[in-house]
């Protein structure tokens, strides 16, 4: 617990089972409600719960994602919609830089390994947002590989070896993270162009 958050009743008895429950019993003199979830996490859920957006598009969080995710199963939320949209923030997020229009932001982002890297081992912690890990692990392949190799690996220090030897580890080890780079780069080497195309200026 690190703090309230304050809300209308009406809103929330209209946004949420949970709460149309909770105000309907006999404590109707309910003001106040503990909630064992971070004061961010109860924020960003109410705001999606009442406004069906995020209160910050900023939840690319290890920590953060899990208690959000607990916290909209307490309010009883559409959980298949609530972590899909989840998702569509965390692609949002690696195409997205502030005050840039958009295809600019794709590239600077995209160039980011480091950003790149921080989605990845989030998507991969869950288990989930599938499109998300193929696109991270592609843009590694693709752009960063040479780098990634040379800074996230065995001999790595403080937080980059952190984040290798989680993207290094699974259940089953050929499905990690790092096994799907390596696998892809080899045979991407290994391919052979078939097709070439040319541009032709207009006459």
């Amino acid at each position: 617990l690190d703090g309230d958050v304050y809300s209308y009743k009406n809103l929330l008895y209209i946004s949420s089972p949970y709460f149309r429950d909770l105000l309907s019993s006999d404590n109707v003199s309910l003001n106040q409600l503990t909630l064992n979830h971070s004061r961010e996490a109860v924020l960003q859920t109410l705001s999606y719960m009442i406004f069906g957006v995020f209160e910050s598009p900023e939840i690319v969080n290890p920590d953060l994602i899990p208690q959000m995710l607990k916290c909209a199963k307490q309010f009883q939320l559409r959980m298949t919609q609530f972590d899909d949209d989840i998702g569509r923030v965390l692609i949002f997020q690696l195409f997205k830089v502030a005050n840039m229009p958009f295809a600019i932001s794709f590239e600077k982002n995209m160039n980011n390994l480091d950003e790149v890297i921080k989605i990845l081992a989030l998507t991969h912690q869950q288990q989930a947002y599938y499109q998300v890990k193929r696109m991270c692990i592609a843009a590694i392949v693709e752009k960063h590989y040479r780098r990634f190799i040379k800074e996230y690996n065995s001999d790595a220090v403080g937080e980059k070896l952190d984040m290798y030897e989680r993207l290094a580890s699974a259940v089953v080890p050929s499905l990690s993270p790092v096994h799907r780079i390596e696998s892809i780069r080899r045979g991407a080497s290994a391919c052979q162009r078939i097709l070439h195309f040319k541009e032709f200026l207009n006459q």
